[in-house]
This record gives C-alpha cells, structure tokens and sequence, in this order.
C-alpha cells in the first residue's frame, strides 16, 4: 500500500488575480466555485449566486427564481445540469438560464419534505444524480426523484458511488456493500484502525477520500472489495478535494490554505502550499488550466499557471524596484535593483546579496555575462560580479547607459559623457571612441558601431553605406535598445515611436502599438529567444512578437498573466520560461512560449429590439420599426481577464469593424437581411476559432413591399407617359415654331451681312469711277460703268440666294478682279484655275470669296512697288471638300501688320465680317466652313484658303426663306 509520507510543503509568493465585490462579485464569503458545460464559471457565496465570463460578474438571487441567497455548493453533472445546494430551500439545479426547483418542475416536486441538500454526487454508472438530505439519500434520472432506502439504521449518508452492480455508500457507522438483490454489509467499520472517524469526505470518482482528524485516508473501491490505499498525516483538515486530468490531486482545508500533491500515489509526494493561512472552501481548475481559489472571506483568487513565481522585499529582495536581469549560470539569475545592488535568486527562492550595502536610488541598469563574471553598469559607474568571489568596483564611469561585448569579448560602455572600450578583466578603459552622449550600443558587420542617442542614430568606425535608410528614418528619435537578429535584420526600440525594423535588403517598417498591437510604443529593452522570437519590454507591458506569412504576431504579457506590474524593465527567456524584472519585483513566468489556445467558446449573450429583450435565437425577422437593434456577446477566455478585443462585420465579405466593448449597436436600421459574425482576438493576440453568427431580417414598412412599389411604379410611369406625350407634343410645336422664327431670322442676318459687304465694294467702285472722271478719261469710264453695271445686275440676281453654283460665283469674281484690275490701271493680273476633277455645278455660299479678293488686292497688291502683281484663285477637291485659294505675291502679312491703325481696322473689319458670315453658315446649314490665313510659298505674298464641304449635314439647307438651288 502506497503512503502520503511525511509533507514538507514549502509556500511560494504567486501571482495571483483576485476579485472580491469591487469587481461585481456578489459577497465577499465565497461557499463553492464550479464551471459549466458552456464555459461560464459560478461561485457560491453568502450573498447570492455569481456568474463570470471572464470580464464582468452576474449574480443571481432568489428575485431570479433562486431558492435561497446563501449558496453553499455547485455541482456539475453528466447531463449539463448545475445542481445548486442552498443553505435553505428545496433542490435546485440550473438548465438553459432556469432554475429549476419543486415549484416549476414535476420531476422535482415528488418528495416535498426535502429541503436544503447536504451533498449532490454525480453517479455515471447508475445513469442518475444522488442527492443526500437529511431526509435521506434519493436518486435522480432526469425525470423524476425516487427514495433510495441506504441502510437499516436510518444513520446519515456521507457518500455514494454504483461500480458495476455494487453500490457503495459511507454512513456515519462505516463503509457499506449493496448488492442488487438489496443486501447490505458493512466493509470498513468506523472506529476500527483502517477507518478510525470520518470527520470530512471528498469525492473522488470510484475513491474516496476521508480526513479522520490527523490523517487523509484514500479508499479505493471496486466491485467486489474496498480497502485504504493510501495514508497519511495531515492536521490541516479537509474541505473539499479536486483531481486534475493528470492524477495531481489538490486539497482544500479550514484555515490552512490548498495543498497540491503532484503525484498523489508516490510514495514521497512533497505538496506545494497554495494561498497559505487562508480558508479556501473549494477550489477548481477550468478548462483554460487557470486555478481558481474560493475564499470564506476575500473572494476569489485566480492563477494562470501554478508554476509561476514572484519575487519581492518578502523573499529577501534589497528592492522590488528592479533594471535588469541576467542568467547567473546554472539555476541562478542576477537581477539588478534601484539600490546599487545585485541580487542572485533561483527558482525556489533561496537568495544571497552579491554585493555591497545598498545604496538608495542608485540604479543598476544593464548587464551581461562575461567569461569573467558578470558585468554590470548603472549610476555608480561599473561593477564585475564574479561567480566565485567578491565583486570589484570602477566608479569612474558616471551614469552608464549600456553596455555590449564586441566579438573580440573586450566590452563597450555608453554612458552619458561618451563611448569607451573597456577590458572585462580589469576595468581598465581602453580607448575613447566618442565624446557624446549614448543610450543604445550595436556591433554590424565590418566593424561598425551603431550608437543611439536623444537625436537619432550614428556609424562609428565603418561607412554608412547600406544604413542610409536607416539613418534618415531615425532623425530626430531618441534610441533606447538595439538588437542584430539572427535573421539579418537590425531592430531598434525607441522612447514613444515603437520599433523600427532594418530589413537585410535595406527596407524600413516601424512596428508601434497602433500597427500590431504593442503594449506600448515606449520600448525600453530588446531581447531574442532560441526559436528567433524578439522580446520587448515597454512601460505597459511585455511583448513577444514574431514575423509569419500573414505579417507580425503579437503575445501581450500584463498583471493579468503573472507580472507584478506593467512596467518591465528586462527579461531573460530560458527554454519555456521568462525571468521578468518589473518596478514591482521580479516574475517567473512558465510555459510563457506556449501556443495559446484557441479554440474558445464565443457567445451571444443577448439580442434587443428598441430596447426590449428577446429569447435568444439563431435568426430574428422583425417589423421595420423594431430596428434599434443592440447585440451582446462575450468570449470566455479566462486568462485574459477582460482584455479581449472583438471585431464584427454585418455580411460576408463585409469590412471588419473593431471594438473593446461587449456590445454592438445598429440604431435605426435599414430594411435588409443583415448576416452578422462576431470574433474575439485574446489579450495574447490569438483570434478565436468560433464565430459567433446570428442572422436578423429587418422588413421593410408596407409601402415599400415590392408588390406595392410595382403598383405605384406602373402607376407613375403610366402617369409620366401621359404627361410626357403632351409634353413632347407641345414641345414638338413649339421646336416648329421656333425653327421657322430661326430659320427667318437667320435668313435675315445673312441678308444683312451681303447688305453690310455690296456696299463696301460699290463704295469703292464709285471711288474708281471718280476718278476715271476727274481725271478726263471718259473712254475708261465707260468700259468700267458698264462693267460695273453687268457685275451689279449678277449681284442682284443671287443676292437673295443663300447658295449658288461654283460656275456663278467664278463669273463674280471675273467681273470682281476685272473692276479692280481697271482701277488699278493693269497693276496686277489674275488667274482663275478649276480643278478638272471640281464640277462647276457645286454649290458653295453666295459671294463668300469676294472679301478675301478685294483684302489680297488692296492690302497684298496695292502697295508693291519692286514688282507687278499676281492674283490666283483656284478651286480644288480634297478630302474635307471644296477647297478656295486666293494667293497673291503681294507685300505679305508682315508688311500688313506695319500699315497704319486705321488701314488694320479696315482690314479687320472685313475679316470679322467674313467670319461671321462662315459662322452663321455653319450653324443654320450645318456646315463646317473653315478659314485659314498664311504667309506665301518663300514668304511672298499672302495665302487664304477656303474648305468648303461639298455635303453639308442639315437637313433644313432647302427649307428656310431665300434658300434654293
């Protein structure tokens, strides 16, 4: 028979989370602690029953349907039900969000006499719940409750367990045997030395475990026998006890705090002591691995992981007010403090001063490992702690900053005055290789030092090639770490920007808490793991973060997994666990390397429609005026102690939308079929696998169902088509009428403009005529009268006609140039040419050429004098149509641009007049006349050509007054 030797239980200083009534808890008196199938975790206590789910408390009292507000134990059975032990009332237990007691279910209310349970044991093999009461033991199978008679001597019933067709139970006159056939014999007697009292039982399953006064018994039991297998001394007494999955066996007591047997059936099992001096009604462990401690009179206390360790003043620490941390070899590390001391602990808490008399506010900053000992540096200047020896002393550096070891193993000290290369054996300093101020060291590739500073970043001993980018995105920022990852990549920690990474490939990425989630982006210290892991230490927390395909991975470590406080100030990572140095002492952490799980029930817990609750459901269909829709959830991750943070999307593929807060608000929602999933990322930066989904419809009002808008539409279109036939008629009237107002007006203002030019050129006839006369040479004013009187007599006939054919206007311009020609006594000739392939029926604008013929005459011709003058006009086809060329070899645009004021003013005149004229062309008949003006071929003379398109893209040419062929 396997014994409990004698304990030698040792109490650790944990860190442990703890929550009493401040935190929503609903007394301070805590009875019993129990989780539920769902994941929410319920403690009894003296003032009601409380739900946790990890952020906030729900409690429960008898106002909810509880049969009474002093709980005293819970206990979850094999079909999902928390069966709830008041300390008065009748039997209870809590199904789906009811309480369920003789009142409001039958299957309960068939023995009316019982009242508050004294015990519930869950009975698998029996496929029932048996319920001891001081009316004795009865036996529940989910539909109703049935009298067990246990015992002939009506004695009380501490415990009972079915194996096989054996049914046991211990009365307050020892362990009996029951058989099927209903007889009963006593196995253990009480009072005998295998069992000498009973004054506590705790259910073990198929064991049970008796506390006699001085000893723990362990019985186990089969079908056929059962004897003591296991035995031990043990005063502290025995409230409850719970096993874990992996055998280890924790102990509850009055006033002696928990004890864990890590292996409950050696022979030399050693407890660990957990919350020392405390009486800790009952205690479990959840599905997460946290411990969770029920206090009779502080609440309820919580630990992550029962490995975990703190260190402060009440282990022996000089100070909690810790800088640095530093593997001291083997078991042991050294941690430097803010009183000029290093300290040397271990894991179980044995610790020695390695240094002299502390010195208040005096701080030992950094450290690192030498193969002569330990360096450190700090306010005091340096010091070596040896493994073996008495430390040395160098106060001649004043206030260090940091310090490295080159690969030569001689170390670099910065501190406030400069950058010194110091021997690790003797202190000495070598060489001086800045006079500035450092706050940060690095040793790259070729030599190089990088140095930081208040301002940025700078290259002793090597170039800078490769770390320009570097350099630039440091300008300015004040450095407080560096760190040469085994990836090639160089990390820099920075006083409020975060971290900036140095890729290998000369790329730039600043890494803050708004990007990926840091703790904070005041970064105080860098370290990097075995697995390539970087480590950071900021003011509100540590972070440990790692580069996969999806981008950077962030685990957040706070006060709610072991640290003593937020503020870390270094750590050291040795294989899974972390050595934290904290302003508020020193944290062991293990395991911290762990994946985290996730795989972490999500829930809905409440859906609301203007304010009212509903049943919770899978898919909601409301009425368009329910639309002030408010959604609760939670996710139930215990060890993230409320810092979870939520993300929500309407509909699939939808954008995300981020939240820290437990509630969703869609106020006045539109009519709609919403798809809504919600997910939770744990304070450890995993993103749950279970989505929360919930489907809600939203209807539209009556006048927007689709039967009603297509009534309405037809209804709007048929009115739209009526209004709009009228509509189109009138217009179609009105668009006549305007036409021929239009057409007659633009018949008008081209008759005006032939007014404006005929004029022009029978002014300057009469002029020639004139002179002919003053001049006494009647025989030239006759031939010219009658010229001019043949050219006015074609001019009448086609001065209404708005077109007429290219045969008609060359006889204008014959008789035009003729005129001119006689004015001008022989001065120039003329040329008219016609294209063979141009038929001289093609109709072109009445009297548009003359202008530019009278132009090229009076301004091109008139004023040689070197050379006779030469006028061409000629008609050819191209691709745009009709094209007119009047060219002269006259004085030129230059000689043009040099005349008078009053002679450019004519010239302008004319030439406004033209185009007016080819723009009112364009617009009534729609054409597209165009004009273009150059100088000669050799820069002689002046060149206009005329296009005029042979098909013209109106319509109406024919229709308007005056128009005609």
């Amino acid at each position: 028979m396997g014994l409990f030797v004698a304990m030698g239980a040792f109490a650790q200083h944990r860190p442990y989370r703890h929550y009493d009534v401040e935190q929503g808890l609903a007394g301070s008196t805590v009875y019993c602690v129990q989780q539920d199938s769902a994941g929410y975790l319920w403690f009894g206590t003296a003032a009601g029953l409380s739900r946790f789910d990890g952020t906030t408390f729900h409690t429960y009292t008898t106002a909810d349907g509880l049969p009474g507000n002093e709980v005293l134990g819970l206990v979850l059975d094999q079909f999902g039900r928390l069966w709830v032990q008041t300390f008065q009332g009748p039997l209870c237990f809590l199904k789906d969000g009811v309480f369920h007691t003789p009142s409001n279910d039958r299957s309960l209310a068939v023995v009316p006499t019982i009242h508050a349970a004294l015990g519930v044991l869950p009975d698998p093999e029996a496929g029932d719940v048996k319920v001891l009461s001081s009316e004795g033991v009865l036996a529940y199978n989910g539909q109703q409750v049935r009298q067990l008679p246990l015992g002939e001597d009506g004695a009380e019933v501490f415990w009972v367990r079915s194996i096989g067709r054996t049914r046991w139970f211990l009365s307050a006159t020892g362990l009996h045997r029951s058989r099927t056939d209903g007889k009963t014999e006593l196995i253990l007697h009480i009072g005998s030395p295998d069992l000498p009292a009973t004054l506590h039982v705790a259910d073990l399953g198929k064991d049970l475990l008796v506390h006699t006064g001085q000893e723990l018994l362990r019985i186990g039991c089969t079908e056929e026998h059962a004897q003591v297998i296991q035995r031990r001394s043990f005063p502290q007494g025995l409230n409850r006890a719970y096993r874990e999955k992996d055998g280890a066996l924790w102990i509850t007591t009055p006033a002696s705090g928990v004890f864990r047997f890590a292996g409950n059936d050696r022979e030399h099992d050693i407890p660990e002591c957990f919350m020392p001096g405390s009486s800790i009604p009952q205690m479990i462990m959840d599905a997460e691995g946290v411990v969770w401690f029920a206090s009779s009179r502080d609440g309820v206390f919580a630990l992550p992981n029962t490995h975990d360790r703190l260190f402060d003043e009440r282990e022996g620490l000089s100070s909690r007010d810790l800088y640095c941390v530093v593997d001291g070899g083997g078991s042991k590390v050294l941690v430097g403090t803010a009183d000029h001391t290093v300290e040397r602990v271990t894991r179980n808490g044995i610790m020695r001063m390695t240094t002299g008399p502390a010195r208040d506010g005096v701080r030992v900053l950094a450290g690192i490992r030498t193969n002569t000992g330990n360096y450190f540096i700090g306010d005091g200047g340096a010091m070596l702690v040896p493994d073996v020896g008495n430390t040395r002393y160098w106060p001649g550096f004043a206030a260090t900053k940091t310090v490295v070891m080159e690969p030569e193993g001689t170390l670099l000290v910065g501190t406030a005055a400069g950058i010194f290369r110091v021997s690790p054996h003797s202190g000495e300093v070598m060489d001086t290789l800045a006079r500035s101020r450092c706050t940060a060291l690095l040793c790259v590739d070729r030599g190089r030092i990088l140095f930081g500073g208040l301002q940025g970043l700078r290259v002793l001993e090597g170039d800078t090639v490769g770390l320009g980018g570097l350099l630039t995105a440091l300008a300015g920022v004040r450095i407080t770490d560096m760190r040469y990852t085994a990836s090639g990549a160089i990390v820099v920690a920075t006083h409020g920007k975060g971290l900036l990474v140095f890729g290998k490939d000369g790329s730039t990425e600043w890494l803050s808490a708004r990007a990926i989630g840091l703790s904070s982006d005041i970064c105080v210290r860098l370290r990097e793991d075995a697995q390539g892991r970087l480590w950071v230490c900021t003011n509100a927390g540590l972070d440990r973060i790692e580069h996969q395909d999806a981008g950077w991975s962030v685990r957040n470590f706070t006060v709610a997994d072991g640290l003593p406080d937020n503020e870390v100030r270094d750590v050291l990572v040795r294989g899974d666990s972390l050595w934290v140095a904290t302003h508020k002492g020193l944290a062991v952490l293990v395991g911290a390397g762990a994946i985290e799980q996730s795989d972490f029930p999500m829930r809905i817990t409440g859906v609301r429609f203007n304010g009212r609750d509903t049943v919770l459901v899978d898919h909601y269909r409301v009425s368009h005026d329910q639309n002030d829709i408010r959604i609760a959830f939670v996710a139930l991750h215990m060890r993230s102690a409320g810092r979870i943070t939520y993300r929500y999307r309407l509909a699939e593929g939808a954008p995300w939308q981020y939240t820290t807060g437990n509630t969703m608000d869609l106020p006045r929602t539109m009519p709609g079929r919403y798809h809504i999933a919600i997910q939770a990322r744990t304070a450890g930066g995993t993103w749950g696998t279970q989505v929360a989904r919930v489907v809600i419809e939203v209807e539209a009002p009556w006048w927007q169902r689709p039967w009603v808008l297509v009534m309405i539409g037809a209804l709007v279109l048929a009115g739209a088509w009526v209004i709009v036939q009228r509509r189109q008629a009138r217009q179609v009237s009105a668009s006549r009428e305007r036409e021929r107002n239009a057409r007659a007006m633009a018949e008008l203002e081209l008759q005006a403009h032939r007014a404006r030019i005929d004029p022009h050129f029978v002014f300057n006839c009469l002029n020639s005529i004139q002179g002919f006369v003053i001049n006494e040479d009647t025989d030239k004013a006759h031939r010219y009268i009658a010229q001019f009187a043949s050219y006015i007599r074609r001019t009448l006939r086609v001065a209404r006609l708005n077109f007429i054919p290219l045969r008609e206007e060359i006889e204008l311009l014959r008789e035009q140039t003729a005129l001119e020609m006689m004015r001008t006594r022989q001065a120039f000739s003329t040329r008219i040419e016609v294209d063979t392939e141009v038929p001289l029926d093609t109709e072109v604008p009445t009297m548009l050429l003359q202008t530019f013929v009278e132009n090229a005459i009076k301004h091109g011709l008139n004023p040689l004098r070197d050379r006779a003058g030469e006028l061409l006009i000629r008609f050819s086809r191209s691709d745009d149509g009709l094209v007119c060329t009047i060219a002269d070899n006259g004085v030129g645009l230059n000689a043009v641009a040099q005349q008078g004021a009053d002679r450019s003013a004519h010239t302008s005149e004319g030439l406004n007049l033209v185009k007016e004229r080819m723009a009112l062309f364009n617009t009534q008949f729609g054409m597209d006349l165009r004009m273009a003006v150059e100088p000669g071929s050799e820069g002689v003379g002046t060149t206009v050509r005329v296009t005029i398109p042979v098909e013209r893209t109106s319509e109406r040419d024919d229709q308007g007054i005056g128009g005609g062929r």
